[in-house]
């Protein structure tokens, strides 16, 4: 019996602690709902004085209104992992910088935890010279500019990410590129970093097709309720491919062109397909692929200036292009001074 009361006594307090947030505050009353919902049912009065005790150890603490409410200590160490060496530990802070703009953010808190101790871990002396230098150490570096993030507004993502998560259609006030204003109901259906922006995916009302929303350009939104049921052959990459954020055409080409030789390096060693081939050819390099069409395709061409040329793009199912159609293209390209670009009918992005 002694075992069960302590079993049940020790679930109680780790559930609870589970649900005190480290960002924002919660009431013993909100507490208790969620606890009455997985099965514990406690009184408010023994929640706060489980709660008080806790503050007494250093995990939690009370903001002094009334109601209470309560937030665990950000720099509370009670239920760290276990060690981790310094590999985990630079792996999570790498996580973190990567992940955080496409984790939901309630995720992001509940995480916080090991991304705290994984900086104690890199840093554990504060002034350990070894320790500090980890993050240093290691840089993502952008083939493109690296332009300075849009301002999403306060609340935005926490509410279209817990919607997406809970598959709650969301009521949205949006301002697109033209600067008009509207109200759209949407029913979310993905999230997509492109560069530095934020996409939501999602079927709006009126449109047959799901559209693409910058979250940075949603003023006001508010999730609904009551679940709706996610289509079930939707697939986000998919969509993308077809035409979504990347402006894609949804139809594949088989690409060939030709690089100066110091180039061409970089994209025999890093190649754009897992089946592309390449002709050594002295000073240059021919290459050959098939690849989805789309505006981010003709960027990547463009990037490479001077050093290509002979750019030749046929739709698949027609016959390859011949040398003497190869000429003719490269000879047209140069004197407009530019590869030969896809016309996309990618989807709308707004």
């Amino acid at each position: 019996m002694g075992k069960t009361a302590n079993k049940t006594s020790l679930k109680f307090t780790l559930e609870l602690l589970r649900r005190v947030p480290r960002t924002r505050r919660i009431t013993a009353a909100e507490l208790k709902r969620q606890l009455d919902a997985i099965g514990i049912e406690r009184t408010e009065r023994a929640i706060r004085m489980l709660l008080d005790t806790l503050a007494d150890m250093g995990e939690v603490e009370g903001d002094g209104a009334r109601p209470i409410g309560y937030r665990r200590v950000p720099k509370s160490r009670g239920f760290d992992a276990a060690q981790m060496a310094e590999q985990e530990s630079l792996l999570l802070m790498l996580t973190q910088k990567q992940l955080a703009a496409l984790l939901p953010p309630s995720l992001m808190q509940a995480l916080e935890g090991f991304f705290a101790q994984a900086r104690r871990e890199l840093d554990p002396f504060g002034d350990d010279s070894l320790a500090k230098q980890w993050l240093g150490k290691v840089h993502v570096s952008s083939a493109m500019p690296q332009l300075i993030p849009p301002k999403i507004g306060d609340g935005v993502l926490e509410t279209v990410s817990h919607a997406l998560y809970a598959n709650l259609p969301l009521r949205v006030r949006y301002c697109n590129a033209e600067g008009q204003q509207s109200d759209k109901r949407v029913q979310p259906l993905g999230l997509v970093q492109h560069g530095v922006r934020l996409y939501l995916v999602a079927l709006v009302d009126g449109y047959e097709q799901p559209l693409g929303l910058a979250l940075h350009r949603v003023l006001r939104v508010k999730a609904g309720k009551l679940a709706f049921e996610r289509p079930a052959d939707f697939d986000l990459k998919r969509f993308d491919d077809q035409g979504g954020i990347s402006h894609a055409t949804g139809e594949d080409v088989r690409l060939s062109f030709r690089l100066a030789r110091k180039a061409a390096q970089h994209v025999i060693e890093s190649p754009l397909t897992a089946d592309q081939a390449h002709v050594d050819e002295g000073d240059h390099v021919r290459f050959s692929a098939v690849y989805p069409d789309s505006l981010r395709l003709d960027r990547w061409l463009w990037s490479f200036g001077p050093d290509i040329s002979d750019v030749c793009k046929e739709p698949i199912g027609s016959e390859a292009p011949s040398p003497a159609a190869v000429a003719v293209r490269a000879k047209a390209a140069k004197t407009r001074g530019k590869v030969p670009v896809a016309r996309g009918r990618g989807r709308r992005v707004t």
